[in-house]
């Protein structure tokens, strides 16, 4: 039995196939890849949820905010690729 719990989600047709496919080319499920993405990008999309709920009361802060997920994004990319050269 698991832990997690169960969320429909509607897809195009179109979006479907997109994820019959890569779930297909990965070997796995397209609930384990979908939940997969998920959980992966909570992280970045809670940042954005907050910048949002943080630019209804203090736009300014908001701003920064934004700029240094930017940032930090960026600098997480580029450590990514630098392990790519090795």
């Amino acid at each position: 039995m698991t832990d997690l719990k169960r969320v429909v989600v509607y897809f195009t047709e179109e979006e479907k196939k997109e994820l019959e496919f890569i779930s297909g080319a990965l070997s796995q499920s397209m609930s384990s890849l979908v939940g997969e993405m998920v959980r992966e990008t909570m992280p970045q999309l809670k940042a954005v949820a907050q910048a949002i709920t943080l630019a209804k009361t203090n736009p300014d802060d908001a701003i920064k905010m934004i700029r240094s997920l930017g940032y930090d994004a960026h600098s997480n990319l580029i450590e990514e690729m630098k392990k790519l050269d090795k």
